[in-house]
């Protein structure tokens, strides 16, 4: 029983995503990044890495940042952001055709950010294949 217990534990932990370098990270093609900065000299930047990995590899996560869609992010992909000093919420979820409407799955974090602040969120899928995004020290 032991050992089919560790089996197991090793099969699923197998099957999360792992986190990327920003520095090692391929920019997310410009062809699926949606939206355009306006923004002003108070601003800040938010960079956003997906996890490399098999768990859900095969599909693109929409991004959105204030409800306004940002990019389509493949794995090991990163994009980069100007926004505006204050409050905002990103979000991410899978679109396409196994979903009816982006909110079901829907992950969202507030963040607030100053002028010259640069925050990092990582992109991940869990070992029982749930995304979510949290912030990451990974530069």
């Amino acid at each position: 029983m032991k050992k089919l217990l560790i089996i197991f534990s090793l099969i699923m932990v197998g099957c999360a995503t792992s986190a990327v370098n920003p520095k090692l990270a391929k920019i997310t093609p410009e062809n699926r990044i949606f939206l355009s900065e306006t923004y002003n000299e108070n601003a800040g930047k938010v960079t956003v890495i997906r996890d490399s990995g098999v768990t859900n590899g095969k599909m693109l996560i929409t991004m959105y940042i204030d409800g306004k869609r940002a990019a389509e992010m493949d794995t090991s992909e990163k994009v980069t952001f100007n926004v505006n000093s204050g409050e905002h919420i990103i979000g991410v979820t899978f679109e396409g055709m196994f979903f009816s409407s982006p909110d079901e799955i829907m992950q969202e974090r507030e963040f607030t950010i100053s002028e010259g602040d640069h925050k990092y969120y990582r992109i991940f899928t869990d070992q029982f294949g749930n995304l979510d995004i949290k912030p990451t020290m990974l530069r």
